[in-house]
């Protein structure tokens, strides 16, 4: 047994979580669920969430951030991830689950085509920050939704939300606007050629087998019938899987 005070912490280093460079494609329920606690360094950088929750109305990722209240470090950030064709209530979940501050950021992502319920970004909590992000999801009613009161504010400036009008683009935010309970969004947005954040090169992934669309940097959108990182494996998935009735 020992006293936690007599604990030097000045020499104790901050425990990092990575998840980088990764495909979660066709899957139901639930892709991903963090919990960060206490003090932290996350990085959630470069993966692809693909044509996930088809049968399915739960969402893609959640992120609970869970700081100290005298963390001297915890730091949250998504980036430079694909978000496309995914189904069900949202992409990506992100919250706190206590009022001490953190730095938090969401920032190069794109948001492809989906079809949330919801929307494809819900935040609870100001302490993010979402700036230079690409959201084109015409078949949603949102495209970012504001999870918390009315008292704080959210950051979402610097992104590219499909539209150029200033009316357009409000009406693919849920917050304060609509909803005088919610906190406000600061969305200052910006237009297509300043928002390409990720350069649009397939090269390493065939050029997307001909199947599909370049979306980014070795990042393939397979068109219906066709799945995998460059496009190139046959996929029944929008045929059930042929019902296990066949192949």
């Amino acid at each position: 047994q020992y006293n936690q005070e007599d604990v030097d912490k000045s020499n104790m280093k901050t425990p990092t979580f990575m998840l980088t460079g990764n495909r979660f494609d066709s899957n139901n329920n639930f892709v991903l669920h963090a919990r960060m606690e206490s003090c932290i360094i996350t990085r959630i950088h470069n993966n692809n969430f693909v044509a996930n929750n088809e049968r399915s109305k739960s969402g893609t990722a959640i992120i609970e951030a869970a700081p100290d209240e005298h963390s001297k470090q915890f730091e949250v950030e998504i980036s430079n991830n694909l978000w496309a064709n995914n189904k069900g209530t949202w992409c990506l979940y992100i919250m706190a689950n206590n009022q001490n501050p953190f730095n938090g950021s969401v920032h190069g992502n794109k948001f492809e085509r989906n079809e949330n319920i919801r929307g494809s970004l819900i935040v609870g909590s100001s302490f993010f920050r979402i700036n230079g992000n690409e959201f084109n999801n015409h078949l949603e009613q949102f495209d970012l939704e504001v999870d918390f009161l009315q008292n704080d504010s959210l950051d979402a400036a610097n992104n590219y939300w499909g539209y150029e009008d200033d009316e357009s683009i409000e009406k693919r935010v849920l917050d304060g606007r609509s909803d005088h309970s919610r906190g406000i969004a600061k969305i200052r947005p910006i237009n297509l050629k300043r928002a390409a954040t990720i350069a649009d090169d397939c090269v390493a992934v065939s050029n997307c087998s001909m199947n599909g669309q370049c979306i980014g940097r070795n990042q393939c959108l397979c068109e219906s019938g066709f799945a995998g990182e460059d496009c190139s494996r046959i996929s029944c998935l929008s045929l059930n899987n042929c019902s296990t009735n066949g192949y």
